[in-house]
């Protein structure tokens, strides 16, 4: 039960940004959102995965409905792209361990939800999203 909490808590003091990314607007990948969601205040590795994963699910559904027009899911993925490569040149971070459990714990209902072209239109590339990844712009 405590882990639930604090899991909660984790995900719940950024309850904004969440609803932000899941939203209907699409959020530039140079805006300094990125930088804000990706900085929970702890590890959510540390947590029981399920607690996480029930935290986010709203998160999770609304991001289904406008992520085809949105495309924020793909954005949030090139910022965790950027994050691992930082991370591989020896600067490792609490951002890249929660990045990478954030889009794991959505990709998860995506493919237990979703259908398998939802899944696809997830990782299409789209207009505004950067070419490729360039490492360390977090």
């Amino acid at each position: 039960m405590g882990a639930s909490q604090s899991s909660q808590s984790a995900v719940a003091s950024h309850e904004q940004l969440l609803e932000k990314l899941a939203g209907a607007e699409a959020i530039s990948y140079e805006d300094a959102f990125w930088h804000q969601l990706l900085q929970l205040p702890m590890p959510l590795a540390s947590e029981s995965p399920e607690s996480v994963e029930e935290a986010l699910i709203p998160h999770c559904r609304q991001l289904m409905v406008h992520n085809p027009i949105t495309h924020n899911f793909q954005r949030l993925v090139l910022h965790t792209l950027d994050l691992v490569s930082a991370a591989q040149g020896g600067k490792p971070s609490l951002a890249v361990a929660n990045a990478l459990h954030i889009v794991s714990s959505i990709i998860k209902y995506m493919i237990e939800t979703g259908s398998p072209s939802t899944l696809t239109m997830a990782f299409e590339s789209a207009n505004g999203l950067p070419p490729a990844v360039q490492g360390g712009r977090l």
